[in-house]
């Protein structure tokens, strides 16, 4: 391998284009077979790196959420459970509603799709670009209990909040979020 093209290595992981560094040499040698551009090489390379990022960006924050499972819509067996409306489920997964700040509760006895409904819009949030927290009830309970005696409660109880708090501005513990308008 000659030097530059070392340096250029160096470079690029020294600027965290991972990705670049490593496709690189696959991608020099049809650029000068193809007679590429240096403009459509670029863009080519730069196109890559943009899209492991996002993908690992994407896994990064599945993680984070805490999902028990990925579920998708396609999933859902709406033929299962009647009374729930296909239509505004749909609605509910363009995320108008978590845009406009405003909450979800699902209420019903168990066996009903409560948990699996929360995963699929939580799944589709994250998805689209955003920050998501699962945590069920008793789970949320637990940590509320024992956040100040344990690191790992306090730490899943600031991830919690911190998902609440980065898109919206929302602290869920701020009086002022639930007094009525006047």
């Amino acid at each position: 391998m000659n030097d530059q093209l070392q340096e250029v290595k160096s470079l690029l992981g020294r600027l965290n284009l991972t990705t670049i560094r490593d496709i690189l040499d696959d991608q020099l040698e049809p650029v000068f077979k193809e007679n590429v551009s240096c403009l459509a090489f670029l863009h080519r390379i730069l196109t890559q790196e943009a899209a492991a990022r996002d993908d690992k960006s994407l896994k990064r924050r599945m993680m984070q959420a805490g999902f028990p499972e990925i579920k998708t819509i396609d999933e859902f067996d709406f033929g299962f459970q009647m009374s729930i409306d296909r239509r505004k489920v749909m609605q509910l997964l363009d995320m108008t509603w978590l845009e406009q700040a405003f909450n979800l509760l699902f209420l019903g006895p168990t066996g009903v799709g409560k948990t699996s409904l929360s995963i699929i819009l939580g799944v589709q949030a994250v998805k689209l670009g955003y920050h998501v927290a699962f945590v069920t009830m008793d789970d949320l309970i637990g940590i509320l209990k024992t956040e100040a005696i344990t690191v790992k409660s306090k730490r899943r109880l600031n991830q919690i909040l911190a998902s609440c708090q980065r898109r919206l501005n929302f602290d869920p513990f701020r009086r002022s979020n639930f007094d009525p308008p006047v």
